[in-house]
């Protein structure tokens, strides 16, 4: 029986790299891969059993270490980098920050002026 699934993966595979027909192919033969090999598994009886526990916790133990993965990179990551952007800007705007009221209504009154030369300008 061990024999016959590199074999069914094999023909799947050989299938699937000269298909033309597209998707709906490549679906087809990958189920019907996976039924067979399931069924070639689970027809071995009780001798198979400790190669399907093997199977269910190499599954389980790579779904566990994909998901830590996520978890770590995509999620902490993003909102370790959002934090990090924040406090970069944070600084750099401490800085233009003087307390002169004088120098607000200066910064203001460029503002204004840049606004009103692009619109003008364009």
């Amino acid at each position: 029986m061990r024999v016959l699934i590199p074999v069914v993966w094999g023909v799947a595979i050989a299938l699937l790299m000269s298909s033309d027909a597209g998707f709906p192919v490549w679906l087809a033969v990958l189920q019907a891969t996976v039924v067979a090999s399931y069924g070639l598994v689970v027809s071995g009886g009780p001798a198979t059993r400790p190669l399907i526990r093997a199977v269910e916790h190499r599954i389980v133990t790579t779904a566990a270490a994909v998901a830590q993965v996520v978890d770590v990179v995509a999620i902490d990551g993003t909102i370790d980098g959002v934090g990090l952007v924040v406090r970069g800007w944070s600084t750099l705007l401490r800085r233009a920050q003087a307390g002169s009221a004088r120098l607000y209504a200066v910064a203001m009154l460029a503002g204004i002026v840049a606004m009103l030369g692009y619109v003008l300008w364009r």
